[in-house]
């Protein structure tokens, strides 16, 4: 259906309530509707909605821009928060990542080389290198302790914390993102182990151990141009 010039995806299902969907990597919207649900309480519930909508396609074009498409020569990469040119060479001798200058380099013995593994795993070496003094320093001041803590691929989430076995993941992406962002969403985390939802209480740890989390979780969201 159309709503207001913009093509929305609506999708009807044996439920009882209407769900709003901004979709990766486009920013589509999608609605999944009860069956019987008249179009035109689809079309006042996607209005009503619209300030949300915005903001969540300009999260998604946020992390598009920072997103390497096809890892060839040209293209731009971040680490912690510095922008590089990413360059592809051949190299009998190894495959690597290093850094020199303004350019990303990424050695490759030949064409079968899997890039996008061999930049994954240069990001999980840089992250795991950074984030356990940024967890020892927040087990410090706030007397929160994760049982452990792991790196994994994300589309949609900066972190996730289990609040019975008390383990943090954070995104693999955080390794192109500021130091600043990544201290937001350690703590972030370490905070669910003490408080499980985003309330008055979650926020006021926040307030304690971060005055300026809100700035920081803004620019990590794109929020803050």
């Amino acid at each position: 259906m159309e709503i207001n010039g913009t093509q929305v995806i609506l999708i009807r299902k044996k439920i009882k309530n209407i769900h709003l969907y901004v979709k990766a990597p486009d920013g589509r919207i999608e609605v999944t509707a009860p069956l019987k649900a008249k179009d035109e309480i689809i079309f006042s519930f996607v209005e009503s909605k619209k300030d949300w909508i915005i903001k969540q396609q300009k999260k998604i074009r946020n992390s598009s821009e920072n997103q390497i498409r096809n890892y060839e020569s040209g293209e731009e990469a971040a680490v912690f928060g510095e922008k590089y040119k990413l360059i592809i060479q051949k190299n009998q001798n190894e495959n690597s990542v290093r850094i020199f200058d303004n350019c990303l380099i990424l050695n490759v013995k030949n064409e079968n080389v899997d890039r996008e593994k061999l930049l994954d795993d240069f990001y999980r070496r840089k992250l795991s290198e950074k984030i356990p003094d940024i967890i020892n320093d927040f087990e410090k001041i706030t007397g929160l302790h994760p049982s452990s803590w792991s790196i994994r691929k994300m589309k949609t989430r900066w972190g996730t914390c289990n609040v019975k076995t008390k383990k943090i993941w954070l995104s693999l992406m955080l390794a192109q993102k500021p130091a600043a962002c990544i201290e937001y969403v350690v703590l972030h985390e370490m905070v669910h182990l003490a408080v499980p939802n985003h309330g008055s209480e979650f926020k006021a740890y926040l307030d304690k151990y971060m005055p300026d989390w809100r700035y920081r979780k803004n620019f990590i969201n794109g929020e803050n141009s």
